[in-house]
């Protein structure tokens, strides 16, 4: 299921021709993001900035942020609040 919803993201939002073009891609995807989190400790933040560079291909910058060490591995990293509007 999720394989389907990546491709068909991948179709809506970055111009895929079709699914059965865009699924082998999303497995890749799926894939290459399971080797990155395999032996990353609990509650290791990631982000990702995707940018078209000037040759028209995706680049991609990855960055981590910790859990803070004095804290134990389930420990809250951010915190969820209402709006005040």
């Amino acid at each position: 299921m999720l394989e389907q919803m990546l491709a068909a993201h991948f179709v809506e939002r970055y111009g895929a021709p079709d699914l059965a073009a865009a699924l082998p891609v999303a497995r890749e995807e799926i894939g290459y993001v399971i080797e990155l989190c395999r032996d990353v400790p609990v509650n290791t933040v990631f982000a990702v900035q995707r940018r078209f560079g000037d040759d028209g291909r995706i680049h991609e910058e990855f960055r981590t942020l910790a859990a803070p060490t004095e804290e134990p591995d389930h420990a809250k990293i951010w915190k969820i609040t209402e709006d005040e509007d």
